[in-house]
């Protein structure tokens, strides 16, 4: 495995680290993979108690109990500001000790944690996270306890928003999205490269979608001897910035595949092919889910990623009949043509997208089509 430092952190972290929002419902096959990440050299393990419907962090902490001084865990917790949800109250430093302490912690298995993530965090948060005797009082109280290591913040605001964070001199880490189809976050790696900022990519492969063998996708990686998925992960630790690339794996074979990826980092012609035709796909990747499954539940029932996975494929390959096959095999209830234009899950999408118009639009293109 490569190492390579987390910022001004003095932690060494494997260059492949494991998200851990897709791990197998199977107990077994679950602390397999678990097991192979660990023996492999991954060192880093993050987590949040919305993944894998709420089981992500109880299936980490069985799963990491027996090797639980090899490797660095991340917990994650947001923030509600005043007059954020008109249901919820501002959290507050209390909320915030009480959740780690009574909630997170226990299902991890563990007494601390070496990072705590402010999840999805935005600028405009900053005074209120540093409000005295707020939040961030409260963390900075659990790292003098030794529960908390290491703090840093996970966001999807925009890219000027993000150095403004970075630059805050308040986190240690950065959790972004970075990739082939996707490197509007740039300013921000250099950013936190001047300022000792870890910077852990989520999304490394864009929700999978630079992991499948497609000839539009390898334009991208002209050697025909080069995945795409290794090339995807090659071009996210080629920066400087980048500590880790933090990968959603739910399969050894996943790992596997993974692990071969890093061992070579790309040329500088390598670099320089795939330059060339980023700004080809630039238009269709600011539109693609990434699969994240915020949106979720739909209240009427449409199940967002599966039918946007679809249109991410269409978009990108332009192969309707394949499209119109996966769409037919989704429940009728569940399908985009079901949306009733409520909107929830626009204001739920970290990446501001107009989920109700691609939905209409996987409808339009797939709906009667045999």
């Amino acid at each position: 495995m490569i190492y390579r430092p987390m910022g001004r952190s003095g932690l060494d972290i494997s260059a492949l680290s494991m998200g851990c929002g897709h791990l197998p419902d199977d107990p077994d096959l679950c602390d397999e993979l678990l097991h192979a990440a660990v023996a492999a050299g991954i060192n880093y393990f993050e987590t949040a108690t919305i993944y894998c419907n709420g089981e992500c962090q109880p299936r980490t902490g069985r799963g990491l109990e027996p090797v639980r001084d090899k490797i660095m865990v991340s917990a994650k917790h947001g923030l509600l500001v005043e007059g954020e949800a008109d249901s919820q109250p501002a959290t507050t430093g209390d909320d915030y000790r009480r959740e780690i302490l009574e909630n997170q912690l226990p299902a991890l298995r563990t007494d601390h944690v070496e990072w705590l993530q402010v999840g999805w965090f935005q600028a405009h948060k900053l005074d209120a996270l540093r409000a005295k005797g707020g939040v961030l009082d409260a963390i900075r109280q659990l790292q003098d306890e030794k529960i908390v290591g290491h703090v840093g913040f996970t966001t999807h605001d925009t890219p000027e928003n993000v150095v403004t964070c970075i630059e805050s001199g308040v986190f240690e880490s950065c959790t972004l999205q970075y990739n082939l189809l996707n490197r509007s976050y740039e300013p921000a790696l250099d950013a936190a490269g001047e300022h000792g900022v870890a910077i852990v990519v989520m999304g490394p492969l864009h929700g999978g979608m630079l992991a499948l063998p497609a000839p539009a996708l390898r334009e991208l990686v002209p050697n025909p001897d080069v995945t795409t998925s290794r090339a995807g992960l090659q071009f996210v630790l080629s920066h400087p910035a980048v500590s880790t690339a933090c990968s959603g794996m739910g399969s050894v074979a996943q790992l596997q595949e993974n692990l071969t990826s890093i061992l070579a980092e790309p040329t500088d012609a390598d670099r320089a092919e795939m330059d060339a035709v980023f700004g080809r796909f630039k238009e269709v990747a600011d539109s693609l889910c990434t699969g994240c499954n915020y949106c979720a539940p739909c209240p009427q029932g449409v199940n967002i990623s599966q039918n946007l996975r679809i249109r991410n494929y269409l978009a990108v390959y332009g192969a309707i009949d394949a499209a119109a096959q996966a769409y037919a095999a989704i429940e009728p209830a569940a399908r985009a043509a079901c949306c009733t234009d409520c909107g929830e899950c626009e204001e739920k999408c970290p990446n501001d997208l107009p989920v109700r118009k691609l939905l209409q639009e996987i409808a339009g293109a797939c709906e009667g089509v045999r």
